[in-house]
């Protein structure tokens, strides 16, 4: 049986995954709107942070729900844990997984800065991706 990576190396590999599923779709989106809307290039930056964040976000809430979430809300509740899978909850704990979630959604925030008050939705969406329970 091959043995997991060590802690930190368990966390990079991790957050390299979690950064290529929900975060890739969320860049991909803003981006796409911002060359639309012809932002400018920081802005663009700016957005793109902001999606990688709350991509990551979702995808570590995601891991604790799978926790402690309601299985009939869930569907799923405890499968990773079932299929021994490296997740946010098992590296670092419910509490740990948590700490890491609302610290990528205060990085988003930052992100969002340059765009004063018209990001007030997208303040809104990182704050919900936190605290859903589905």
């Amino acid at each position: 049986m091959a043995k997991r990576p060590n802690r930190a190396a368990s966390a990079r590999i991790l957050e390299a995954v979690h950064r290529r599923k929900t975060g890739a779709l969320i860049v991909a989106s803003l981006d796409a709107g911002a060359v639309l809307a012809r932002a400018a290039s920081a802005k663009r930056d700016a957005l793109r942070a902001f999606g990688d964040r709350i991509g990551l976000a979702f995808q570590i809430a995601d891991d604790v729900l799978d926790v402690v979430g309601d299985k009939k809300k869930m569907g799923k509740k405890g499968s990773d844990q079932a299929n021994d899978k490296l997740t946010y909850a098992s590296l670092y704990g419910v509490d740990g997984a948590r700490a890491k979630a609302r610290a990528a959604v205060e990085m988003a925030h930052a992100h969002l800065k340059p765009f004063g008050a018209r990001a007030a939705v997208l303040h809104d969406l990182a704050d919900y991706i936190i605290s859903r329970d589905k």
